[in-house]
């Protein structure tokens, strides 16, 4: 009977084992699912990554379109002082028309005034025939 109880008690012990391995191979379970999780993890972390790289791609982009609008107002301002400079030059030309107007006047008020010098003269032949 002692040899039956120790052969019980050896298959305890065998059964005891395989307790033992099913934990062992439970925690190695338990760890394959921890790297897992950490491979979820990390796999996480290079979406987010990759999110803040499309961001800054994006910030990089608005920045760019930022300058290119920001150039086109200088363009645009740049196009807008040359139509004042145009506007500027046109009156310019309008003035120099005026002068050259006004010189045409002063030339046929200088016409009329020796038209008048000349009438004056011939009044005053006039009045020196009389006189003979």
């Amino acid at each position: 009977k002692q040899f039956e109880w120790t052969t019980t008690i050896a298959k305890q012990f065998e059964w005891t084992t395989t307790i033992a391995k099913q934990f062992e191979w439970t925690t190695t379970i338990t760890k394959q699912f921890e790297w897992t999780a950490t491979f979820t993890k990390q796999f996480e972390w290079t979406a987010t990554i990759t999110k803040q790289f499309e961001w800054t791609t994006t910030f990089t982009k608005q920045f760019e379109w930022t300058a290119t609008f920001t150039k086109q107002f200088e363009w645009t301002a740049t196009i807008a002082k040359q139509f004042e400079w145009t506007t500027t030059i046109a009156k310019q030309f309008e003035w120099t028309t005026t002068i050259a107007e006004q010189f045409e006047w002063t030339t046929i008020i200088a016409k009329q005034f020796e038209w008048t010098t000349t009438f004056t003269k011939q009044f005053e032949w006039t009045v020196t025939i009389a006189k003979q």
